[in-house]
């Protein structure tokens, strides 16, 4: 592993998808739909995103709405608001939680702000792998 970076997820799937798995299904070469209800039908769902999150470590604000900024490669902006409650860990989810953001390959970079102040900020990686996938990556900066 490239001592750079810290690898956070490698994944082979860029969005989330299923598969039905079932030994009764393909042995008849069924559609998973006429698997007999007593046998498991298996779903998946793979994908690759960026967590980021935010905590007030001994509560000092009660409650507060944080809102998370991800700035793209071609400097597209796109952000997220959550309230957060007393002391707790709130996290979101990159392309997840930000549904209106189509590009995911390049550097991004990320702030969190409260009250209209950064209190955290970072920084992630998506790439796509020579044989299809994405692999999230966070450079060691700190």
């Amino acid at each position: 592993m490239d001592s750079r970076y810290f690898q956070i997820a490698l994944l082979s799937a860029l969005l989330a998808g299923s598969a039905i798995h079932s030994e009764a299904a393909r042995k008849r070469h069924a559609p998973a739909r006429h698997a007999r209800h007593d046998e498991p039908v298996w779903q998946l769902s793979e994908s690759a995103v960026a967590r980021m999150g935010v905590r007030d470590k001994f509560g000092a604000l009660g409650g507060y709405d944080a809102t998370f900024i991800v700035t793209g490669p071609q400097n597209k902006k796109t952000k997220k608001t959550v309230h957060v409650k007393g002391d707790e860990f709130k996290e979101v989810s990159f392309p997840d939680d930000f549904p209106n953001y189509l590009e995911l390959k390049g550097h991004f970079k990320w702030a969190c702000q409260v009250n209209g102040k950064t209190v955290v900020n970072g920084e992630f990686i998506f790439t796509n792998l020579p044989k299809g996938g994405v692999q999230v990556s966070v450079p060691r900066n700190y």
